[in-house]
């Protein structure tokens, strides 16, 4: 079996970026730029970032969605639900 080192690596490998794009996140960031810069004008106070990755990760310490997480549970398992 051949060692795997980075030299070994496609230096593809070694350039690739993590990084979030896409129409959602670009507006996600100019309404948390209006709200930092004070606008009053939004029916909130704060955006939430749920749609990449664990929003309870260390430095984003969001609370977890339960309401979220409950209705993501029911398209799954909906027998499973007392209505």
């Amino acid at each position: 079996m051949r060692l795997l080192t980075p030299e070994s690596l496609n230096p593809n490998i070694l350039n690739v970026q993590y990084a979030v794009r896409g129409e959602l996140a670009i507006k996600a960031e100019t309404l948390r730029d209006r709200l930092k810069a004070g606008d009053k004008n939004l029916p909130f106070e704060k955006v939430i970032s749920s749609n990449i990755g664990n929003p309870q990760q260390k430095g984003l310490d969001q609370k977890p969605i339960t309401f979220a997480r409950q209705v993501s549970c029911s398209d799954v398992w909906m027998g499973k639900m007392e209505c």
